[in-house]
């Protein structure tokens, strides 16, 4: 079974860097067969402290009970494409839906003494395969995970400009973010309501 895991991440390690370069290569910077969605990125944060502290019994029923959360609060177009351990990866057509199903989320996990979730929210585009998607726009929405803190929301740049009205942003202002050339604008959510 290790081996089996191990084998899926080189894979999927190889796909990630064989689409990215392609990204460079293609002049409309565009790959064919490539769409255009929005990927959340929720977790727990913290999580192996807890388990730590708490008991493999104790994590599980943690980890049990976001799942419901997550399928409970997904939204009418939201899809889960895999669980990562104590978090998920998630797509959407629209960050409007997305955000909004993380603020749920977020809200439902809350309190108890147990940790809260943080989340990650990328729109662009990326290429499907088998199930999984691959390229920057996948990776942006992994980093933006690691920059917020327990019960936060980070975004990009797409996400804001696409959400505008109907969530308030705090720019955290330009980041050197791991695998990306450039500085990356990264925001994180105040508030769900109407600015």
């Amino acid at each position: 079974m290790l081996l089996g895991v191990h084998r899926r991440r080189v894979e999927h390690e190889v796909t990630q860097a064989v689409v990215r370069e392609a990204e460079i290569r293609t002049t409309e910077g565009v790959l064919p067969g490539a769409i255009e969605v929005t990927f959340v990125f929720c977790d727990l944060k913290d999580f192996s402290g807890y388990a730590e502290a708490h008991g493999d019994a104790a994590a599980v029923d943690l980890i049990e009970r976001l799942a419901v959360v997550v399928t409970g609060e997904l939204g009418d177009h939201g899809h889960v494409v895999k669980a990562l351990g104590d978090g998920f990866m998630l797509s959407y057509p629209e960050p409007d839906e997305a955000v909004a199903a993380c603020v749920r989320i977020i809200d439902q996990m809350r309190g108890g003494g147990a940790p809260g979730v943080h989340a990650g929210v990328h729109h662009g585009v990326a290429l499907y395969r088998e199930g999984d998607y691959f390229g920057g726009a996948v990776n942006l929405a992994a980093r933006l995970l690691g920059l917020a803190g327990r019960d936060e929301l980070f975004a990009s740049e797409a996400v804001v400009r696409a959400t505008a009205g109907r969530f308030d942003w705090e720019s955290r202002g330009s980041l050197d973010i791991r695998g990306f050339g450039e500085p990356i604008s990264a925001y994180r959510l105040r508030s769900a309501s109407p600015v």
